[in-house]
């Protein structure tokens, strides 16, 4: 990005010399689909040997060590996708590449001043897939429900840090999860966020004092209007933070 070049130069003083990004881009998604081929390889070679096991959909990750070292030497010794860079094809296989998010998560509570924040509970660079379960009290007596009201930013700020103002955040969706019953102020609501490989943001809310549960799934690109957000909030189908 030109913007961090100009910053470099700025703070060292000498020239950065950079590279089309778009390269940088296409080689690694082209490693990753190497990676991704060797390893479909190893697990035939792998299920092969173990025709009376049920190994289904079974990930890469899940097969034993040396079951995957045997079969990367079959893999050598057949030839396959790994041709003659074998060796450099070994490294690969055994480098975990990671997916992160470059987005963090967070949730709409109350804090202790009443003023509604944002908690975090997906921080930037998260590897993912990944779940995160945090409870939560209600914040007034006689609540029939809260709305959980889910948002993504770039604040580099985790569940453990302090909460963010809601205009550094983009509203991603929100769910209503009703009681089976009115609850008093201080009742624990359990919030879940998972956020998948594929982008797919879960958030899961049950209230742990009636079993009540509610599940919902976002996409990040959808964007409640301001006119609901507004009209929800005065519901004051809140939680808030300990």
């Amino acid at each position: 990005m030109p913007q961090v070049r100009q910053s470099l130069e700025s703070k060292y003083s000498f020239a950065i010399e950079t590279h089309d990004p778009n390269l940088s881009v296409a080689k690694g998604a082209a490693i990753f689909g190497w990676k991704l081929a060797l390893e479909g390889e190893i697990i035939d070679i792998i299920n092969e040997k173990m025709e009376d096991e049920d190994t289904e959909d079974k990930p890469f990750s899940e097969y034993s060590e040396e079951d995957k070292k045997e079969a990367t030497k079959e893999l050598i010794v057949r030839g396959g996708t790994l041709g003659p860079m074998h060796g450099k094809a070994i490294d690969l296989i055994e480098t975990a590449i990671q997916n992160i998010t470059a987005k963090s998560f967070g949730i709409k509570l109350l804090d202790e001043n009443m003023e509604e924040k944002v908690l975090n509970l997906i921080t930037v660079d998260d590897e993912i897939p990944l779940e995160i379960i945090r409870t939560f009290p209600t914040a007034y007596e006689n609540q029939q429900g809260v709305e959980l009201v889910c948002y993504e930013n770039t604040q580099r700020v985790g569940p453990d840090d302090e909460m963010i103002e809601l205009d550094s955040s983009i509203e991603v969706g929100r769910a209503t999860l009703e009681f089976a019953q009115v609850l008093p102020q201080g009742s624990e609501v359990e919030i879940t966020f998972s956020l998948s490989e594929d982008g797919l943001l879960r958030v899961f809310g049950k209230d742990l004092t009636t079993g009540s549960e509610i599940e919902a799934s976002f996409q990040t690109e959808s964007i409640l209007s301001k006119e609901i957000f507004e009209e929800i909030a005065e519901e004051r189908k809140l939680l808030k933070v300990q």
